[in-house]
């Protein structure tokens, strides 16, 4: 059974923490944890612990899985496991998988090893299969962490050895040193070290020979490892004097949640992400997109060898600028027999009719024509009923014309119908105006949890008297590997309950021919997980409507082009079909408008900015209302009621800090639940049992963990009801930022959780009790 096992839906386009993750990320995701999980395999077998490092550390204990804004996959090993695992382990990771170090890849300049699915792009489909689609080299890299000798000088003076092997190296490597320069070097480097370099070799070659000498000085004390303390990366904090770590943190793996499944970290996780990164609740999310996603390069070098252009969504900015033209010049009779023709046509019929019934004198001439207009009323309003739905408003006025037609013809004398014919008439142009400026609008959403993102613009609609709104829920389809469609994925019952919503077979799209179609799903064939049918790609739709309106089923945080992961990933949803061929699109801020223009005059090229000036407006604007004819100051009220729910502090002592602090952590444990019960009434408290607390401290510290429990019982029993006690394996997470005020304890994913929630969040001292 794999460590993460990874769902259709988990390839999907996301938003996380304001930042859009496209398919192809998340392909590439999906391709490291498979090399992950073939290695946790391997490492399971052989007892070699390995442990989440750097973002994927990060992302595991602030995030819960991936850091959405990185990309990599990174793990650490202690120098004794990682040459287990070259040694025993490498051999039986599965066909076509490579380890990569200093000692067997020429120009292979990290001190990382870095374990590939494959040595090259693949396309055998066995391997798309595989890798759910993704072609290029997947890897894990493994930063190799080391034993440092208890004795200072000791270590400080492997650390000069190793500096100075590695000064020659990048001199070699920047120019400085070469010829007979270097030669003397080298000569000095034997004396002085007692490290010969073999004759003959390049300055590549020696340059790696030197690199592998200074990786055998950093793992000096790996015989010691027992007696040894203290552990370090020695590349780059070994060298700097900087991050040492106690043993102990990495003495034993904990899984914790990542992604739909776990990974390995130090026992001390807590602590041990701090030596990485400081305050780690910090978000710095503008990191650099210049190697961003990292398969992009890949990609680029293999569209230099082949002789035919990879597919991708492109168009010509004279042609799309042509197109808009003509758009604007159609005529409603291109659209066929639609139901405003039909309509308008009869209503025309019987305007005609009613034209004849003022001119007309003969008494059985008057009865035929309201014979002939109550039979067109009343087939129009059957033809409406079928069209629009049952109950529809304009439905009642022609039976109240139908009525008057009745008295009319009930009259005694022809003098009394000559009074009533005016009013026929004047009724029927009632209708017909009514009918000429009646709309209608299409929401097409694709999700039920999507359906959020046209709230503001259906309300708008729904709320307009001269208004016709129509919900059609479509489907959408995964790809498999080939880029087939399988799993229809369609879930009307997701949507709130209280929409009218209609089967998208159900909807006959020519004879409706909707004023105002509105899309969320952009990407019409040109993503890599998923496609809605091609029946509703945007340029498809075009032809049935007037108005083509895109508003994207998201929200991001505001950039600008100087955020350059964020601006990068705009290609996969911002230079999409729906968002070129829609006639207006709607987003959410000023910000968002204008980096879409940028990015769209990149895509299209500068000559089309009017276009995207023109079609690309806020939602909160005249322009976006106007598409339904609603004015902005319509907008419906926000009714603010009084919070009179009681309020509620989730308390969470981690696991990591309680081992790492020992009877400080219970002291603090006790101080706070103290204050929590002098302060019933004001608060209600939930005190949040972590997962491992059972699961590993009761074994790993059998004392520890009694006194964590006698704390908490004792305080539960003092709090008359207003301490509940959860067990966080059995807790639902939304439901508890949910229903909880506050958030008081530990750094990490639950905290970071409730303030994304924006509620307030407070992390723990231990020293302070």
């Amino acid at each position: 059974m794999d460590r993460i096992e990874l769902t259709e839906q988990f390839y999907e386009d996301e938003v996380r923490e304001g930042f859009y993750i496209p398919a192809c990320v998340k392909q590439a995701w999906g391709a490291q944890i498979r090399v992950l999980n073939d290695v946790d395999r391997v490492c399971t077998e052989l007892g070699i612990k390995y442990f989440a490092d750097w973002g994927t550390f990060l992302g595991a204990v602030r995030h819960g899985g991936f850091v959405p804004w990185d990309d990599d996959f990174d793990i650490c090993m202690l120098r004794d496991d990682y040459n287990r695992f070259l040694e025993e382990g490498v051999s039986k990771l599965p066909e076509g998988y490579a380890v990569f170090n200093l000692k067997n890849k020429e120009d292979y300049e990290q001190f990382v090893a870095n374990i590939v699915s494959r040595t090259r792009i693949c396309f055998e489909p066995e391997h798309l299969k595989r890798f759910h689609g993704f072609p290029y080299i997947s890897a894990v890299d493994v930063f190799l962490i080391d034993y440092m000798a208890n004795d200072n000088d000791r270590q400080e003076a492997m650390k000069k050895r190793a500096q100075y092997v590695l000064k020659i190296s990048d001199e070699i490597r920047d120019g400085r040193l070469k010829g007979g320069k270097l030669k003397v070097r080298l000569q000095e480097l034997e004396k002085l070290l007692d490290i010969r370099v073999p004759a003959g070799l390049t300055d590549q070659k020696i340059r790696q020979f030197l690199d592998i000498e200074a990786e055998k000085l950093f793992a000096s004390f790996v015989d010691e490892k027992d007696n040894a303390d203290r552990i370090v990366q020695m590349m780059p904090w070994g060298l700097k004097d900087v991050k040492f770590m106690p043993k102990r943190y990495y003495a034993e793996t904990i899984d914790i949640p990542f992604e739909t499944g776990t990974v390995p970290v130090p026992i001390i996780y807590d602590d041990a992400l701090r030596l990485h990164y400081g305050d780690y609740m910090q978000l710095y999310k503008n990191a650099g997109g210049h190697d961003y996603p990292f398969f992009a390069k890949s990609r680029a070098q293999l569209q230099e060898v082949l002789d035919f252009e990879l597919p991708e969504y492109r168009v010509d900015g004279e042609e799309l600028l042509k197109r808009a033209d003509e758009r604007c010049g159609r005529s409603e009779e291109a659209f066929g027999d639609t139901y405003k023709s039909i309509v308008n046509e009869c209503l025309d019929e019987m305007k005609g009719l009613g034209v004849s019934l003022i001119k007309t004198e003969g008494t059985e001439t008057i009865f035929d024509i309201c014979r002939q207009l109550q039979q067109l009323a009343i087939d129009l309003g059957t033809y409406m009923e079928t069209v629009k739905g049952e109950g529809y408003d304009i439905v009642e006025l022609l039976e109240d014309f139908c009525e008057a037609l009745y008295e009319l013809t009930q009259a005694d004398a022809f003098e009394d119908m000559d009074a009533e014919r005016g009013g026929i008439c004047n009724r029927l142009d009632e209708i017909s105006g009514r009918v000429k400026s009646r709309k209608e609008v299409l929401f097409l959403p694709f999700k039920g949890e999507y359906w959020n993102a046209f709230t503001e613009e259906y309300w708008k609609a729904e709320n307009d008297p001269d208004t016709d709104v129509f919900i059609v829920p479509i489907p959408y389809y995964y790809k498999d590997y080939l880029g087939r469609l399988h799993d229809m994925q369609y879930d009307p019952g997701s949507y709130p309950a209280k929409l009218k919503l209609t089967h998208y077979d159900a909807y006959d799209y020519a004879v409706h021919h909707p004023d105002v179609i509105v899309i969320q799903n952009p990407y019409d064939s040109y993503n890599d997980e998923m496609s809605v049918p091609p029946f509703f790609y945007s340029d498809k739709l075009l032809e049935l409507t007037d108005r083509l309106v895109y508003i994207p089923w998201f929200t991001t945080d505001d950039f600008t082009r100087e955020n350059e992961r964020e601006y990068i990933n705009m290609k996969y949803y911002c230079t999409m079909p729906g968002v070129i061929n829609a006639d207006l699109v709607i987003l959410k801020s000023e910000i968002i408008r204008s980096t879409y223009i940028e990015k769209l005059c990149e895509f299209a090229g500068e000559k089309t900015r009017e276009l995207w000036e023109n079609k690309i407006v806020v939602n909160r604007s005249k322009e976006a209302a106007s598409f339904v004819g609603v004015d902005v100051s319509m907008e419906k009220p926000v009714k603010t009621k009084e919070d009179k729910s009681c309020k509620i502090l989730l308390y969470y002592p981690d696991f990591s800090d309680i081992l790492k602090y020992g009877q400080k952590a219970i002291d603090k444990l006790k101080a706070v639940l103290d204050i929590f019960l002098e302060n019933i009434g004001e608060l209600n408290y939930i005190i949040l049992k972590g997962r491992l607390i059972d699961d590993r401290l009761k074994g790993y510290d059998g004392e520890l963990y009694k006194r964590y429990i006698d704390t908490v019982d004792e305080a539960l029993k003092g709090s008359d009801g207003s301490f509940r006690l959860v067990n966080e394996k059995d807790a639902d997470y939304d439901a508890l930022v949910q229903e909880c005020t506050a958030y008081y304890g530990d750094a990490g994913h639950l905290a970071h959780m409730f303030r994304n929630a924006g509620k307030p969040v407070m992390i723990q001292n231990y020293e302070i009790i």
